[in-house]
């Protein structure tokens, strides 16, 4: 069993590598084909835009696209390469800039994702992925207070929100805030099983949500 990213470094994981291994391993070899030929599509279309039959524009979303795939498989070097060409095709595209961010949170480059998504919400202050993963970026960084006030503000405006519900209650948990911590715990499984049950901030908890919680946030 792998050990919990959180014991080492609170809200850096890597939530593709887990996302991919649960699409691999659950759904069937068609499923996975679907895969494949969007990965030959999309590699077209950037061929295409090179030729002149594509717009630039197209390229872009294709980039990010084939981008996001290679996230998932946990190919962080291929996936940064694709954002990083978005976003010199078009550098106002948010989108872009928010997985360049989440790959090099994944990247352990921390302080330069917070950029991406700072920049973000420059433009949209309520963008609630860009608020998560600033959320990640802080909590990653050290900064529980940044973290946990970038989680509330999420769930301020979506409240049933259970991946913001768990990473607040990690942070909660980490700055010794147990009880705060709990309530959020008890809303992440009401939100995913819809059962009622108080559980402790411990790691035992930790671990038991981070699983599907991680699949969640791992489809932003």
């Amino acid at each position: 069993m792998e050990t919990p990213a959180f014991q080492s470094c609170p809200g850096a994981k890597s939530f593709s590598a887990d996302d991919w291994k649960f699409v691999d391993q659950s759904f069937s070899s068609k499923r996975r084909g679907v895969y494949v030929d969007h990965f030959t599509e999309l590699n077209r279309d950037i061929r295409e835009a090179d030729l002149g039959i594509v717009s630039p524009d197209g390229k872009s979303e294709a980039l990010i696209n084939r981008g996001r795939l290679y996230l998932r498989k946990n190919d962080i070097a291929r996936a940064l390469d694709d954002f990083t060409s978005a976003l010199t095709l078009s550098p106002d595209n948010s989108v872009a800039r928010f997985y360049h961010g989440r790959a090099l949170l994944v990247s352990n480059k921390p302080q330069e994702a917070l950029a991406e998504f700072n920049t973000i919400l420059t433009k949209n202050v309520h963008d609630a992925y860009a608020l998560t993963f600033r959320g990640l970026s802080h909590a990653t960084l050290g900064d529980t207070t940044a973290a946990i006030a970038d989680y509330t503000t999420v769930l301020q405006s979506s409240p049933n929100d259970a991946a913001a519900h768990f990473l607040r209650g990690e942070a909660l948990t980490t700055s010794g805030r147990f009880d705060e911590a709990s309530e959020d715990f008890a809303k992440v499984i009401d939100q995913t099983t819809g059962e009622t049950k108080l559980l402790p901030a411990d790691e035992t908890t930790l671990y038991q949500l981070s699983g599907f919680t991680d699949l969640m946030i791992g489809n932003y």
